[in-house]
C-alpha cells in the first residue's frame, strides 16, 4: 500500500527529469540518482542490513562527501530521461522507464529487505547488471506477488461468490484474509462499519457491496493522500485517530525522515563496531606481548648460571678440545666445591664458545631491565584500554561515539577513518561526481560537467600519465582518458572514443565535424587567478571526430 501510494505521490516529479548522476556508496550503502528537472530532486535507495528505502529527497539533507567505496553505478543511464514509474503486481517492486538516444532501459528497486536488490534491465527486459548478486535468469521476471487480491481490484461480485461457501467465517477474517498488502491501521478504518463478530451468512448481498465499496474507497484515499500518514517509532502506518504518532501529509518526506534516521543509527552501529573491535583487537594484541615479556624474564633466571659456566670454562680452557660434547670441572661456585658437568657445543673453538655464553648472559639480564619497563608500559595501557571500554559502555549517541572514536585514532589504537562520519544529520560539502564511460579496453573516460568539475577531472582525477581532451576553439567539457598504467599506450579506438565524447559535451555538438585537441595531462598548467577550468597546454595533437557517445 505504502508503494502504491509513494509512487502516486512522486510521479509528477520524477517523470519527464533527466538523470544527471548515478553513484553507490558502499559504506553509506547508498545508492544516489541526482535528477535535473524543474526542480533538482535525489532519488535515493538505502540499501542497509535488513531494511530498504526508496525515497525522493534534497539533495542537501545528506552529508555528500564522497567515501573511498563511492563508485559510478550504472553510467549507461547518464543523461537518460525518466518515462515514468510504476508499482508491478501490487508489490514491494518499483519499476522506472527511462530512455536515451533511442534506447530504453528499465530500472527496477526490489524493497524486500534482506533480499532487497536493484536491476538495470534492457528493453527486453534481459538483465544487464545488478546491484548485488541474483539468482535472477537471463529475462527478468518479478517475484510471484503474496496470495490475495489487491485492494485496488477487487469487485462485488467476486467476493460475493467466494463468500457463498464460507458463511461461518468472520466477514472481518475474510477480508483480511482475501485482501492483501493491507496493515491492521488501514482495516481498522476500511471495516470500521463491519461488526468483529459478523458472519459472512448474516451479512446481505448490499452490506458486501457496501464494504467492498468502503474498501475501495480507502484504498484510493490511501494512495491519492486524502488519508494521513504517521510516523509511529519509525513505523509507517495510516492513520484515522491516532494522536500519539506524528502525522504528515506526504508519505515520501515521511520515507525521508526514516531514512535520515536510519543512515544515522546505521552510523551509529557501525562506529560503536569498529571501536569494541578496535578495543578488543588491541586488548588482545597486548596481552600476547605481555606473556611474551613474561617468559623472558622467566627465562632470565637462568641467567647467572650462563655467566658460571662462561667463568669455569675460562678457567680450564687448557682441558678443553674442540669436538668435546661436555667437561666435567669444580664448580668453584658452591661451597661444598661439587662436581658439574657443562655441556659443550662439538662445532666451536672453546674460545668462542665462552663468548657466547657471555652474550647470552648480558642478552638475557639487559632483556630483564627492557621486559620490565614494557610490562610496566603495558600494565597502563591495558588501564586504558578499560577506561574506553567504560566510555563506549556509557556512550549515548554518536557524537560521543565519534569523540571516543578521535581518542582512539590518537592512541594509535584505530586507524583514521576513511572517510569522516559527521554527527550531524546532513553536511553539505563539494563533491564531484564526473560522468564515466569505459572503452572496449576497459579504459574510464572522466567527463566535467561544470569549471569546477573540468578543474577536478584534469588536476586530480587525472594522472600525469592520462590524456586530456578538450574542443578546438570551442566551449566544452574536460574530459580525461585515464590509462591502466603510466607504462600503458592508448590504442587509436581509445582516442578516438574520448574525443567523440569531448565533441558532444561542447558547443559544437550539432557539427558534423569537430576539431578535438589531446595531449597528456603533465602537459596542463591552471592559469593563475583564472576561473575554474580554464587551463594552458603544450605538445598538443588534433583530431577530427564526429560528436557522439558510445553505445
Amino acid at each position: 500500500m505504502q508503494i502504491a501510494r509513494w509512487v502516486h505521490e512522486t510521479r509528477t516529479e520524477i517523470e519527464d527529469s533527466s538523470v544527471d548522476t548515478l553513484v553507490k556508496d558502499e559504506v553509506r550503502k547508498q545508492v544516489s540518482i541526482d535528477l535535473v528537472g524543474s526542480k533538482d530532486r535525489r532519488l535515493s535507495y538505502l540499501f542497509l542490513p535488513g531494511e530498504s528505502l526508496l525515497f525522493l529527497d534534497d539533495p542537501s539533507r545528506w552529508n555528500s562527501r564522497k567515501s573511498a567505496k563511492t563508485t559510478n553505478f550504472l553510467p549507461q543511464l547518464t543523461d537518460s530521461v525518466i518515462y515514468s514509474v510504476e508499482q508491478l503486481n501490487f508489490d514491494r517492486i518499483v519499476r522506472f522507464t527511462l530512455g536515451r538516444d533511442e534506447r530504453q532501459f528499465f530500472l527496477v528497486f526490489e524493497l524486500f529487505g534482506p533480499g532487497s536488490n536493484v536491476y538495470l534491465l534492457n528493453s527486453e527486459s534481459a538483465v544487464i547488471t545488478t546491484l548485488r548478486r541474483s539468482t535472477q535468469a537471463e529475462i527478468y521476471s518479478p517475484p510471484n506477488p503474496p496470495a490475495g487480491i489487491p485492494p485496488g481490484a477487487i469487485d462485488s461480485n467476486t467476493i460475493i461468490e467466494m463468500a457463498a461457501g464460507r458463511p461461518s467465517e468472520k466477514a472481518t477474517n475474510f477480508f483480511k484474509e482475501q485482501i492483501r498488502g493491507c496493515d491492521t491501521s488501514f482495516w481498522e478504518i476500511a471495516l470500521s462499519e463491519v461488526n468483529d463478530q459478523t458472519c459472512l451468512g448474516d451479512m446481505s448481498r448490499i452490506e458486501i457491496e457496501r464494504a467492498v465499496r468502503r474498501i475501495g474507497e480507502c484504498y484510493q484515499d490511501c494512495v491519492q493522500g486524502s488519508l494521513p500518514i504517521a510516523l509511529d517509532d519509525g513505523t509507517l502506518v495510516w492513520i484515522g485517530q491516532m494522536d500519539q504518532t506524528r502525522e504528515t501529509s506526504s508519505l515520501n518526506d515521511t520515507i525521508a525522515e526514516v531514512a535520515v534516521e536510519l543512515s544515522h543509527q546505521s552510523a551509529e552501529r557501525s562506529i560503536r563496531q569498529r571501536i569494541a573491535q578496535g578495543i578488543k583487537s588491541q586488548r588482545k594484541r597486548l596481552e600476547g606481548k605481555l606473556d611474551k615479556l613474561n617468559k623472558i624474564i622467566l627465562e632470565a633466571a637462568d641467567a647467572s648460571r650462563y655467566k658460571e659456566w662462561a667463568e669455569l670454562l675460562t678457567i680450564n680452557i687448557s682441558n678443553i678440545r674442540r669436538g668435546m660434547s661436555s667437561i666435567t670441572v669444580v664448580n668453584l661456585y658452591d661451597e661444598s666445591l661439587p662436581e658439574i658437568t657443562i655441556p659443550l657445543p662439538t662445532e666451536l673453538a672453546p674460545s668462542v664458545n665462552i663468548k657466547r655464553l657471555f652474550k647470552r648472559y648480558r642478552k638475557l639480564t639487559d632483556g630483564v631491565k627492557e621486559s620490565e619497563k614494557q610490562i610496566a608500559q603495558i600494565s597502563i595501557e591495558l588501564k586504558n584500554l578499560s577506561n574506553h571500554r567504560d566510555d563506549l559502555d556509557h556512550a549515548e549517541n554518536l557524537g560521543d561515539l565519534l569523540k571516543l572514536e578521535k581518542a582512539l585514532v590518537k592512541d594509535a589504537i584505530l586507524k583514521r577513518r576513511e572517510v569522516p562520519i559527521s554527527s550531524h544529520r546532513a553536511e553539505p560539502v563539494a563533491a564531484f561526481y564526473p560522468r564515466t564511460f569505459t572503452t572496449p579496453a576497459g579504459e574510464h573516460v572522466l567527463v566535467g560537467r561544470n569549471g569546477k568539475e573540468n578543474e577536478y577531472v584534469s588536476f586530480v582525477a587525472a594522472k600525469k600519465h592520462d590524456f586530456w581532451f578538450h574542443s578546438q576553439q570551442t566551449p566544452g567539457s574536460h574530459v580525461i582518458l585515464k590509462l591502466k598504467d603510466k607504462n600503458s599506450e592508448p590504442s587509436h579506438e581509445s582516442i578516438l572514443m574520448a574525443a567523440r565524447i569531448a565533441a558532444y559535451y561542447s558547443q559544437a555538438r550539432t557539427s558534423e565535424k569537430v576539431p578535438i585537441i589531446y595531449t597528456e595531462a603533465k602537459y596542463l598548467q591552471k592559469i593563475k587567478g583564472g576561473p575554474p577550468g580554464k587551463v594552458r597546454y603544450t605538445r598538443v595533437k588534433s583530431i577530427m571526430v564526429e560528436p557522439g557517445l558510445p553505445e
